[in-house]
């Protein structure tokens, strides 16, 4: 949340199905840089989901953050459908903010599809 301007600094989706985030922060770029995003010791992505973004691999995967894959694990066990992130370092590596992420279930089946996240 940005206090200067009275609005939330994004609002993303981020997908189960390939880790794709589509979303809205304001009237920039900032999407361009998740190609150049790249899994680290500093992000430890590698250690969310191994899997999905081993350690060096380029490109940004909602999946291996972790609001995320917390908020993700604790839909899937049914325990709750609001998750509020500890302080983190944002992805773009300049902001230490909180995020509050909701799980996107899907109706006909009840399996979890993604993470709708604000800043």
């Amino acid at each position: 949340y940005d206090k200067s301007n009275d609005k939330p600094l994004a609002m993303y989706i981020g997908f189960e199905a390939d880790g794709m985030s589509a979303g809205y922060l304001g009237c920039d770029y900032g999407f361009t840089r998740d190609a150049f995003w790249q899994s680290s010791e500093d992000n430890g992505a590698y250690k969310i989901r191994p899997e999905l973004c081993p350690l060096g691999k380029y490109g940004f995967d909602a999946r291996c953050r972790g609001w995320y894959d917390d908020g993700r694990r604790k839909a899937v066990v049914g325990n709750g459908t609001l998750h509020i992130t500890a302080p983190y370092i944002f992805s773009d590596g300049d902001v230490v903010g909180q995020s509050i992420t909701s799980p996107l279930i899907d109706p006909r089946n009840k399996k979890h599809i993604g993470q709708v996240l604000v800043d």
